[in-house]
């Protein structure tokens, strides 16, 4: 039991670190503000093939150093590499870093494991943004239905302009919402400043 556990944890530690911490980087730099609506299950499946993704290259990350360093075709030392669960623990944590190496670039294009990422990557993050745009739409319905006079919407929104804000920002922010127009247009615009609202 004991040397199983030695064959297949550490692989399975690189495994969730790697998902985990590219999924956390991912929310905290473009979806702080509506992570809680992607994160539950069944909403976001590309949230959850984006996570795998990564899972799986640290996972083989994991499993190629252990073969090379088993077959003494490459040698570690230091730092705790010597040793299998440290070496999982830093290939989980360094794969995100890893998978936006470039080796070498020849004008724009860069060529190496971002080269790789770039293939699917794109089409995965689209999908998120899309995700969250529904999700956000759904979550803010509710609270859209509870104004539908779009005259009191502009009032609450000027009177909820932070005091501070520079003059010329302000008389521009101003502008914006009064010269909004009834209709489809002024009811998206409507859901925009509620949710930038929310978000502030």
């Amino acid at each position: 039991m004991g040397a199983l556990i030695q064959t297949v944890g550490p692989p399975a530690v690189a495994f969730v670190l790697a998902g985990g911490f590219a999924t956390i980087e991912l929310l905290t730099t473009r979806y702080r503000h509506t992570y809680f609506l992607l994160l539950p299950p069944f909403r976001c499946w590309a949230l959850y093939i984006y996570a795998f993704m990564y899972a799986t290259v640290g996972l083989a990350l994991a499993l190629v150093l252990t073969y090379l360093i088993q077959a003494r075709v490459l040698r570690v030392e230091g730092l705790g590499l010597d040793q299998s669960w440290l070496r999982a623990l830093y290939v989980g944590v360094a794969t995100k870093g890893f998978l936006q190496f470039s080796v070498v670039s020849i004008g724009e294009e860069r060529i190496g494991p971002a080269t790789i990422m770039k293939a699917f990557e794109p089409a995965i993050l689209h999908a998120i943004t899309i995700d969250e745009d529904n999700l956000v739409k759904n979550y803010l319905d509710p609270y859209a239905q509870r104004y539908p006079v779009v005259a009191d919407v502009r009032k609450r929104i000027l009177d909820d302009v932070p005091a501070n804000m520079p003059k010329q920002e302000r008389q521009a922010f101003e502008m914006d919402i009064s010269t909004t127009t009834l209709g489809g247009q002024d009811e998206s615009r409507r859901r925009r400043r509620i949710r930038l609202r929310w978000e502030r």
